[in-house]
């Protein structure tokens, strides 16, 4: 019994981590909104001068680009949680989440404290991910 529920409270607390992009979905679609407002009002202010429309376009391409919008939507809100996740299921942040108690890490894990390959595989992921970006 013990068993199934240190199972429940690990994948419940996978199940949060996964769900934390519907919140994350939540943030760029205002944050998209608010773009396409301030692009529509500066493109129905008048001119007053002549790179005005040359700025709104800069604006659109660099600022308010989607792929700068949604990169910074992604990182911002939630992204400050896969650093301290860093070693995975087994970091603290994970750990405190699933209320692990004394020899739990090893029913649930396998072993008390993970191999180094275990530990360069988790730890290797970030600049993985930042090259693949």
């Amino acid at each position: 019994l013990a068993s199934m529920s240190l199972h429940g409270r690990a994948m419940r607390t996978g199940s949060l981590f996964t769900m934390f992009i519907l919140h994350q979905r939540r943030i760029q679609l205002l944050v998209i909104a608010l773009r396409k407002v301030i692009l529509t009002a500066l493109y129905k202010a008048p001119e007053p001068w002549i790179g005005w429309h040359i700025t709104v376009k800069y604006l659109a391409d660099t600022f308010f680009n989607h792929h700068i919008i949604l990169s910074v939507t992604t990182s911002l809100p939630f992204g400050v949680l896969f650093l301290m996740t860093l070693d995975g299921p087994r970091s603290m942040l994970a750990a405190k989440m699933m209320a692990l108690g004394d020899g739990e890490d090893e029913e649930l894990f396998g072993s008390v404290h993970p191999s180094r390959a275990e530990m360069l595989c988790w730890r290797v992921r970030v600049p993985v991910y930042i090259m693949l970006r």
